[in-house]
């Protein structure tokens, strides 16, 4: 029988202070029933008989041992972990107790996550998601979110801050299970914005059920940030430097008492570094061909910080209420230096250009949401409310200076641009959410359920665009324009799940959505609904094997990004512009997975499919002037398989290893004006992870990906990869802890592509100054640590007394 969520969060957060004269302790191990393992980090707390009140709790050490201490009496105790039956046991003290092994058994009846490593899991495993606790990495606390993101299996985040999972693009992204209205607006922007000491874990769901967003041809990624919930006064602070300009630091405190939990967190993280760009383009222009080459190198200054506050107040055992604030400030400042050349077909230089861009820019949200949860009995029944409000500023402002030469080196001033965009933005947003679950009482293993949500966004953009003459600014009216976007999304849904003894189980849902869309424009104005189904089938063959098919419809709405069709220059011959006549694209999707446990070894394997129509892509086409606009376009209609494996070893005590392999095949079909033959090919992603702990509690983890060449609509992406190295160390009885962390060691995160439209063959690179090296020192204190020290030693005076 699972644990109620209520007592898992009480079990899995305490760690209460019970110590006073005349106390007798309470010893035993906790062990897994299949294979005899002693399971680390189990909880294991003591209550008084006939009450839930929590006397005092434990986690069980790396061998499944546990010590607590209490006065004499009757209790009840309570072992739990996730993924397996909760085992409630009378014991009664009136001298020392030595429970011996207490044998839990792996849960059967629903498919939790299967934990895959000791030490609170950095990775875990169910047929719905991956989690990566990236937390527990120092390699994964320098950085933004895109960092995060990038060094994870599965995942891949290109030069463009574009997000894909399994080759597969077009991502939901959620931060603690809920919309962000700047990730919707600018994903790779708020992924920039986002300090990697921020974040606690993220979740990446490839086939989300019907209670979430329809939204993410790909899937959906939970982004959770940190939030102090243990016990007493906790506090913790971290502070980085590294090599080339980059610092960070993150600051976290709670206290709980009763029935208040308080918690505040902030990080802050600044960067400046250098990058190079290229871009090599073949035109044709009636039946003649002419060349142009560009490179440009830089550097850009970045500084963003992220705060997180708010309050759980515990109403009673069944109910809670929690408010949050989170606040998130990013600023920029890019510098770019560049030279261009023309060529003609002869390739004989004909012009050459030299120009600077900068541009400014600066973003920030305020999001306030309420979260309400009541459970009403021990059957799962439960219902959610959840309201947020989000306000969010952007501005940019850009300078671009170009100047033009003949093949003489004169300048040519009808060549030359110098031009200023002032961009500033603004955007509200408004979630009402409720869900609710309902088991049925005379159908033991089912239940039903259901809810709504209604999201409101209001987007304004305003872009004045003005030419330099003389150093006087002139506004440009047919540049220069303003947009109003209006979006409401609307959705019910209902799934119904069940269980067949001990070894089925099913669910099936449905999702309606409907869109309104207003805008100043009549192309983009929209009103339309939408069915989403979603089902899924999973089999326990044992204890220690399960195998699970589900399937979702999902949709990607066009970003408003896309849809502002404001014109923006690289330089003369380099535009890019939205567009306002972009439709939604749609996909069906399907994945089958198999996991395996083996002792403490885990085993999976994934395979999946997805048919997509109408999609969306970037394309790029030349004018008689010989001037290349990019914009994106619908057409894209493909067809992708996929297949992943992933194990966790622990090859020794002190050595444990992860590797993970993911093969794509897609093809492209062709579509006129995206690409001039269908394209199709396979691709093969590598993640890899080592870990060796030496040195008492020193560890050095060591980390890499690789990405082979991919196609895409009208190209491909060539091979890129990584690789990082961390090492960590904890001291003054582990309240400090001190770690370097080393990032693309090889410095071979170039990213590379090519490009095949009509009129326009293209090759190009981008190349950041990626590699370095961060030392990053974190100090905490408080009950809650207080408590784990306490419990470590108790462990090694049971081990002394037993050698």
């Amino acid at each position: 029988m699972r644990l109620p969520v209520f007592l898992l969060v009480l079990l899995l957060t305490s760690a209460a202070v019970f110590a006073q004269s005349n106390n007798f302790s309470i010893n035993g191990t906790v062990v897994d029933s299949s294979n005899g393992a002693g399971i680390e980090l189990a909880t294991v707390a003591l209550k008084a008989n006939g009450t839930q009140a929590i006397i005092t709790a434990t986690s069980a050490d790396a061998n499944g041992k546990f010590a607590l201490q209490t006065k004499a009496g009757d209790y009840q105790m309570v072992v739990a972990f996730m993924g397996y039956n909760t085992k409630t046991l009378r014991v009664k003290v009136n001298t020392n107790v030595n429970l011996g092994k207490i044998l839990i058994s792996p849960e059967i009846t629903t498919f939790k996550a299967t934990v895959i490593t000791a030490e609170r899991p950095e990775i875990t495993v169910d047929a719905e998601k991956t989690t990566f606790n990236v937390a527990q990495s120092p390699s994964n606390q320098v950085g933004t979110a895109d960092d995060l993101l990038r060094n994870m299996p599965g995942v891949t985040v290109d030069q463009d801050g574009n997000v894909s999972i399994t080759g597969k693009q077009g991502v939901k992204v959620l931060v603690d299970g809920r919309p962000n209205a700047m990730a919707d607006n600018d994903l790779p922007g708020f992924l920039k914005s986002l300090p990697a000491n921020s974040v606690e874990s993220i979740e990446v769901i490839n086939n989300p059920s019907a209670k979430y967003d329809a939204e993410g041809n790909a899937g959906v990624i939970n982004i959770k940030l940190k939030k102090g919930k243990n016990d007493g006064l906790n506090v913790s602070l971290s502070a980085g430097i590294g090599i080339l300009n980059r610092y960070n630091g993150n600051f976290n405190i709670n206290y709980k008492k009763n029935k208040f939990n308080v918690f505040i967190n902030y990080s802050a993280n600044q960067s400046k570094t250098g990058f190079t760009s290229i871009s090599d383009r073949m035109l044709s222009v009636n039946d003649t061909n002419s060349f142009y080459n560009y490179k440009g190198t830089g550097t850009q200054n970045r500084f963003s910080n992220n705060l997180k506050a708010g309050f759980d107040y515990f109403i009673d055992d069944k109910s809670s209420l929690t408010y949050s604030l989170t606040g998130n400030y990013s600023h920029s400042n890019s510098y770019t230096n560049a030279s261009a050349i023309n060529l003609n077909a002869a390739e004989t230089p004909t012009n050459t250009y030299n120009s600077t861009n900068q541009n400014v820019g600066f973003s920030y949200m305020v999001n306030n949401n309420i979260a309400y949860t009541k459970k009403f009995d021990s059957t799962d029944r439960q219902l959610d409310i959840n309201v947020g409000h989000s306000y969010v500023a952007t501005g940019s402002n850009v300078t671009l200076i170009s100047s033009a030469y003949d093949s003489s080196g004169v300048y040519e001033p009808s060549g030359s641009l110098n031009q200023k965009t002032s961009s500033p933005g603004s955007l509200q947003n408004v979630v009402v959410k409720l869900d609710y679950v309902h088991p049925l009482r005379k159908l033991k293993g089912y239940k039903i359920e259901t809810g709504f949500k209604s999201e409101t966004t209001v987007n304004k953009n305003v872009f004045n665009d003005y030419n330099i003459v003389n150093n006087v600014l002139q506004f440009d009216t047919l540049l220069s324009n303003q947009i109003k976007y209006i979006e409401n999304v609307a959705a019910i849904y209902g799934i119904f799940r069940g269980t067949y003894k001990k070894w089925l189980s099913y669910s099936g849902g449905l999702r309606v959505e409907q869109t309104y869309i207003s805008a100043h424009s009549s192309a983009i104005n929209k009103d339309y609904v939408d069915f989403f189904p979603s089902a899924s089938v999973a089999f326990v063959f044992n204890d220690t094997q399960n195998l699970s098919l589900s399937y979702t419809r999902r949709i990607q709405r066009p970003p408003f990004r896309f849809i502002n069709n404001a014109i923006t220059y690289t330089d003369q011959f380099t535009i890019w512009q939205g567009n306002p006549l972009l439709q939604p694209s749609f996909s069906n999707n399907i994945n089958l997975a198999y996991g395996h446990s083996i002792l403490k070894h885990y085993f999976s394997v994934k395979a999946g499919g997805s048919i997509l129509t109408n999609g969306f892509t970037g394309v790029a086409t030349v004018d008689s002037n010989r001037i290349t606009k990019s914009t994106e376009v619908n057409g894209v209609n493909s067809k992708s398989c996929n297949f992943s494996a992933y194990v966790k070893l622990y090859l020794t005590r002190w050595w444990d290893a992860q590797i993970y392999y993911n093969y794509s095949y897609t093809y492209y079909g062709f579509t006129e004006g995206i690409n001039v033959n269908p394209i199709s090919g396979g691709a093969h992603n590598f993640w890899g992870s080592l870990r060796f702990k030496f040195w008492k509690n020193a560890m050095l983890e060591v980390s890499g990906w690789y990405n082979t060449r991919s196609v895409k609509p009208q190209g491909a992406n060539l091979a890129v990869g990584a690789m990082y190295a961390s090492i960590k160390k904890s001291f003054l009885k582990d309240h400090l802890t001190v770690s370097l962390a080393a990032n693309d060691i090889l410095n071979t995160m170039k990213w590379r592509w090519t490009e095949d439209n009509t009129g326009v063959a293209s090759y190009g690179s981008w190349q950041g100054t990626n590699r370095y090296l961060m030392i990053t020192i974190s100090y905490r204190f408080g009950s809650h640590d207080l408590e784990e020290r306490k419990l470590k030693e108790e462990n090694e005076r049971l081990e002394e007394g037993k050698s």
